[in-house]
């Protein structure tokens, strides 16, 4: 909704009018409160792309360590839980 289809709607549903009998501290007050909820509402947002990206870390981290496991468990002719074992090892090795 643009700004154009927000005015026009507050318009429609009085909000206009309510604004307008309003105290000037009030106005001012309503303008600060909505500017604290978008602050809030940003902050959550970007926790949650932060949360996201480091999500999709990980999982490149595991499925490499993964890929590098089963490597292992074919050459080596070993079980799935020792070549993961080794696989980190030498995944962290490499990333140090």
């Amino acid at each position: 909704m643009n700004r154009k289809e927000r005015r026009r709607l507050s318009k429609q549903l009085g909000i206009m009018q309510h604004q307008k009998s309003l105290s000037r501290e009030e106005k001012f007050n309503l303008v600060r409160e909505n500017i604290l909820t978008g602050k809030e509402q940003h902050k959550q947002f970007v926790d949650e792309m932060r949360r996201v990206q480091n999500l999709s870390k990980e999982e490149k981290e595991s499925e490499e360590i993964n890929i590098l496991a089963k490597q292992i468990e074919k050459s080596e002719n070993i079980s799935l839980s020792s070549a993961l074992e080794k696989a980190q090892e030498i995944y962290y090795k490499k990333r140090r």
